[in-house]
């Protein structure tokens, strides 16, 4: 077995582990190393809730986060004793030494205005890698937060670079740019939802689209209340979230300033070819 070269983390972020203890490990098969937080002694057992994960169920999704605190306080965070809104994680990459720490929720230390540390998100997609085969976890399924509660949360964020976890790892769901053209998606996939010829967006569709790809929030209710002239204020008021965690994550992904509720033709071809070519 490898050794642990690495500096021990009590060095690196000295202070915070005086009353935590830590298990050297190595994961997957390119042994990345981290630790292990151990389980906490009476009377500090409440503490161990980040490990409260029912085994018995199959992990279907893999969900990245940022914390928006720093490595020493987001430990803090996912191990104390609180009894009520207790969050933690299954692994904690730090901004500052970039290797994992913890024990299928990826938290990145990062506070969402800024672009990730270049080895936090290498190390990322290694371990996104291992876990997807490990677990066999659909392309689709490795989401953000803001995708699965665009309403209250915005992170991993913007600058989440989805297309390089997708291009040097394999993780995760994306275009190619050969299937950023209509004719290949047409005949490599053959999609059910025509694409209006001329370019038009369709808000309709393009509901029913992200609806059929998984967003959750955009009920038929809300696609009732929408027709091709536009959204109405009600309804946007519904949705917007939605348009917003879609754009950050595929359409408008590094690109803050087309982060909006506006549909436009790339946002309805991306959420048109991802459902003909993942759903």
């Amino acid at each position: 077995m490898d050794t642990f070269t690495s500096i021990p983390i009590d060095k690196v972020f000295p202070g915070v582990f005086l009353a935590i203890f830590l298990t050297p490990i190595q994961i997957g098969p390119q042994k990345l190393k981290g630790y292990s937080v151990d389980y906490f002694p009476p009377p500090n057992e409440s503490r161990n809730h980040y490990k409260n994960r029912d085994t018995t169920v199959p992990v279907k999704y893999l969900i990245m986060h940022f914390t928006v605190l720093n490595f020493m306080e987001t430990l803090d965070k996912f191990t104390n004793n609180e009894t009520e809104n207790r969050v933690s994680a299954h692994y904690v990459i730090s901004e500052r030494e970039g290797e994992i720490k913890g024990g299928q929720i990826v938290q990145n230390v990062n506070n969402g205005s800024e672009k990730f540390d270049e080895q936090q998100f290498e190390i990322c997609g290694k371990l996104s890698q291992y876990l997807c085969n490990d677990l066999n976890i659909n392309p689709k399924n490795v989401l953000g937060h803001q995708d699965i509660a665009p309403n209250r949360k915005t992170d991993p964020g913007v600058w989440f670079d989805w297309e390089r976890l997708f291009k040097d790892c394999g993780v995760g769901a994306w275009l190619t740019q050969e299937e950023m053209d209509r004719d290949y998606i047409e005949q490599h996939y053959h999609p059910t939802e025509r694409l209006p010829l001329d370019g038009a967006v369709d808000p309709a569709l393009f509901l029913r689209l992200l609806k059929k790809y998984g967003y959750g929030y955009v009920t038929d209710k809300v696609i009732e209340k929408v027709g091709r002239e536009g959204i109405s204020p009600e309804a946007l008021e519904d949705i917007a979230p939605t348009i917003r965690a879609f754009k950050t994550h595929f359409s408008a992904n590094q690109k803050p300033e087309m982060i909006n509720d506006q549909i436009t033709a790339i946002d309805q071809y991306w959420a048109w070819a991802l459902v003909a070519k993942y759903c």
